[in-house]
């Protein structure tokens, strides 16, 4: 589809995040195989899939960092060329600047987003967005004085401060302990539901739990090729406390169909290659 077509209608389920029959290869390995995908405004949206599922190439194609080998991929109606400020990646491994004090690794971001503002106001504004992420009065610190969830609160403050509308998270809380992993995820939704202009989410994570707990929608990748086996709806108010919701009965039974999507797909993988070395042994 042109970026004509794509850009008439900006509202609803064509904004936002589109990748339309998406292909991607790797040394010759296709990787991704035509996915069609989504991802509106101001949504929250899980992808979930075990190792090997491109979840992460998916991401990287959204970001702008790979091309596709077919398809495309819009932002906001526009096609997406290359990375940009509007899209700001958080990773699992921070990925900060070990000799630079987390001020001046959030003026680094705040020069792109505010080019206009002088040294001064730029170093205030990292401290807000420090602040933001409970880190207050500890912007002379360096990445190694700080614990792995620190960091992780530092990263995704950086991302803010590029004024990205597009959050696109690698398993961002995957290193981390549970309890430190549970304060990040009510960290983020908090910053998520009360940002203006709404902030869109694309969330990668191989766990089930925490794919539906975050997510308004999971995405399900199967592997070997990686492509889109389901799409399941969270229709769970906001909002939600590990409490009530990884209890309810509701939740049990969408985590069981997840589980069946999974289990499925692994199936038809093992008797794919069955047929495959089948016919192998036959020749």
């Amino acid at each position: 589809m042109a970026a004509e077509a794509y850009a008439e209608n900006p509202s609803g389920e064509r904004a936002g995040i589109g990748l339309e029959s998406v292909s991607f290869a790797y040394n010759g390995t296709m990787v991704l195989e035509d996915i069609n995908l989504t991802v509106r405004e101001g949504e929250m949206l899980s992808l979930l899939g075990p190792s090997g599922s491109g979840k992460t190439t998916l991401l990287r194609l959204a970001a702008g960092v790979e091309k596709p080998l077919a398809g495309h991929i819009f932002c906001r109606g526009k096609p997406v060329s290359g990375p940009g400020i509007d899209r700001g990646m958080v990773f699992q491994d921070y990925s900060l600047f070990p000799w630079m004090n987390l001020v001046e690794n959030l003026v680094l971001a705040i020069e792109k987003s505010h080019p206009s503002l002088h040294r001064r106001e730029r170093r205030l504004l990292a401290e807000q967005y420090l602040t933001t992420v409970g880190l207050t009065g500890l912007g002379g610190r360096y990445p190694f004085e700080l614990s792995g969830g620190m960091q992780q609160r530092v990263a995704i403050a950086r991302a803010l401060a590029a004024g990205s509308r597009f959050l696109l998270m690698d398993e961002p809380f995957g290193a981390l302990d549970p309890i430190n992993r549970s304060r990040l995820q009510e960290l983020l939704i908090g910053i998520w539901a009360g940002s203006s202009p709404a902030k869109t989410v694309i969330f990668v994570t191989h766990d089930i739990d925490e794919a539906l707990y975050m997510g308004d929608r999971v995405v399900i990748l199967g592997s070997s090729p990686g492509r889109t086996i389901a799409e399941v709806r969270v229709d769970f108010p906001r909002p939600r406390t590990p409490q009530t919701f990884l209890k309810d009965r509701g939740y049990q039974a969408m985590r069981g169909r997840v589980l069946e999507y999974l289990r499925d797909d692994v199936v038809r993988r093992l008797e794919t290659a069955d047929m495959v070395n089948g016919q192998g042994e036959g020749i």
